[in-house]
């Protein structure tokens, strides 16, 4: 949406899910909306609410066209496979795995 970015949990883990949710209850995460929507809400629901999204498993939505330069799609396949050793950015594929 235009109002910022909103990140995909359908389908994650359970136990990380449960996780954030409590992060965001005790403060240990950040954001007013997050804090003030779960601050008195126990762990039973929270696990809840948890399973119900670790359930869900939506369609991505189809892929669109880069609209970059050859040169620069180069440069991004570079930085995910082998990083860049001068500037010590470690590739992308060394935590996210081959598949990223």
């Amino acid at each position: 949406t235009s109002a910022g970015y909103f990140p995909r949990i359908a389908g994650k883990p359970q136990a990380y899910l449960f996780n954030q949710l409590v992060n965001f209850r005790q403060g240990r995460r950040t954001n007013p909306s997050m804090n003030h929507l779960l601050a008195h809400l126990s762990d039973e629901y929270l696990a809840e609410i948890a399973a119900y999204f670790a359930a869900q498993r939506p369609p991505y939505a189809p892929a669109r066209a880069a609209g970059a330069s050859r040169a620069t799609l180069a440069r991004g396949e570079r930085l995910a496979t082998a990083g860049d050793p001068a500037r010590k950015v470690p590739a992308c594929i060394a935590c996210h795995g081959q598949k990223l």
